[in-house]
């Protein structure tokens, strides 16, 4: 699925890193949560995000926030919209770095997405 702004597709300038992947040098990369939590941040990389599930608990993410440019919330299926609510939550603590849908979504959505 490409990656889509309100102005159409844009090109993904982030790296989602596999599990044991190192980090690029200069790049921005994504990392899951869990290995947020349990690695130090990798050097050298120009910004820092992370991925979470539908399950996620935005305040769970509080402390992190200052560190992150982009939070992607993966949504198993276009019907589940706890991903919505957990974006919401990140922009009433504050986040105003990029907030990205990853999964299944349909253009009746595109909106709120927005």
């Amino acid at each position: 699925m490409p990656l889509r702004d309100a102005n159409g597709p844009i090109p993904d300038t982030w790296v989602k890193l596999a599990e044991g992947q190192a980090a690029p040098k200069g790049e921005k990369v994504i990392l899951d949560e869990a290995r947020m939590r349990s690695e130090a941040i990798p050097a050298g990389v120009s910004g820092l995000g992370i991925l979470v599930g539908p399950d996620a608990d935005a305040r769970s993410l509080e402390d992190l926030l200052p560190r992150l440019g982009l939070v992607a919330i993966r949504f198993p299926s276009f019907a589940d919209g706890r991903g919505f609510s957990i974006a919401r939550r990140l922009r009433g603590l504050g986040f105003r770095g990029e907030i990205r849908a990853v999964g299944p979504v349909i253009a009746d959505q595109y909106p709120m997405l927005l």
